[in-house]
């Protein structure tokens, strides 16, 4: 956890519990940054309330976060991974829901993790850490799918993907027109991080040719797609 440089003001407003666009400063870039608060709710483990929002990154420029201040310690941990662009006008605004009616509040919202990439709701929540009695903020209720790298390919690329839960998953290819072209199968797997390896190749291992290409991580019942661009 971090401690950021968060104005008095934006206390004293946030008791009020609206949401709301602020600006504060940031001590380690002295500039103006743009805020939104979802709110205040118990959102981990201990029985004290944080303060949810949207902001930047001062050391990220243009990636933004929503963020946990501890109103009791004023400490501030970061809750979701960077984000291209989260969005907060009105009916697409960010919210804290109690998902399983346990007290303890799931942050839900609609981002953009690339600029290429249609919106999605993407919700994160407290979890138990494992052997420990400290819990994390992680992404819930679907698997995470990275952009694969090197992108442009030209002879293999890796594709990294995060499951929440154990489960059966698979990475399959498709051309630009839909049609399938490899499935690589990943198969049970533990909950956590995994990656598989594209070999530029189709179902009978010749090589695709040059073009925009499709890969879609199919992970129980959920899925997740992104573009990789295939160069000679």
């Amino acid at each position: 956890m971090r401690r950021h440089a968060v104005i008095l003001m934006l206390l004293v407003c946030a008791a009020a519990m609206a949401q709301y666009d602020q600006l504060w400063q940031s001590d380690e870039v002295g500039l103006p940054q743009s805020i939104y608060v979802l709110g205040i709710q118990n959102t981990d483990v201990d029985p004290q309330l944080e303060m949810l929002y949207r902001g930047e990154e001062p050391m990220r420029e243009g990636m933004v976060f929503i963020w946990a201040l501890d109103l009791l310690t004023g400490e501030v941990e970061e809750v979701t991974d960077e984000f291209y662009f989260i969005y907060t006008e009105a009916g697409k605004e960010p919210r804290l829901v109690d998902v399983d009616g346990n007290g303890t509040y799931e942050i839900l919202f609609l981002a953009q993790e690339y600029p290429d990439e249609y919106p999605t709701w993407f919700l994160y929540g407290s979890v138990p850490m494992a052997g420990a009695s400290e819990q994390k903020y992680t992404r819930l209720r679907g698997p995470k799918l990275g952009q694969n790298v090197p992108n442009p390919l030209n002879k293999k690329t890796r594709i990294d993907f995060e499951l929440p839960t154990s489960g059966t998953a698979r990475v399959t290819i498709y051309d630009e027109a839909g049609r399938q072209v490899k499935e690589l199968n990943a198969g049970k797997l533990d909950a956590g991080r995994h990656s598989v390896t594209w070999q530029r190749d189709d179902a009978a291992g010749r090589p695709v040719p040059q073009g925009t290409y499709f890969y879609i991580l199919d992970a129980n019942g959920k899925q997740a797609q992104k573009k990789a661009l295939v160069a000679e």
